[in-house]
């Protein structure tokens, strides 16, 4: 049994996090609802943090998720 684990993520918090990634991107549609309300000005400086305990890969999923919405609906600008 490995010290300092979480109970049954021995290995990695990637190899182990597919249910957490499985609700991230159920999701993604709640996301767009949010971004698509944001009223932001086009010279807005857009700050995202994740604040999530973790340096998995989820995270990088969430931001990836965030900034493709944003860029579809125009509220950043992609040579910024």
């Amino acid at each position: 049994m490995a010290t300092g684990a979480t109970t049954g993520m021995a290995d990695s918090y990637n190899s182990n996090s597919a249910p957490q990634l499985g609700t991230l991107v159920g999701s993604e549609h709640y996301i767009q609802c949010a971004i698509n309300g944001l009223d932001l000005p086009p010279s807005s400086l857009v700050l995202i943090a994740d604040f999530g305990a973790s340096l998995g890969s989820n995270s990088l999923q969430a931001i990836k998720i965030i900034f493709q919405c944003l860029r579809e609906t125009k509220k950043i600008d992609e040579h910024r």
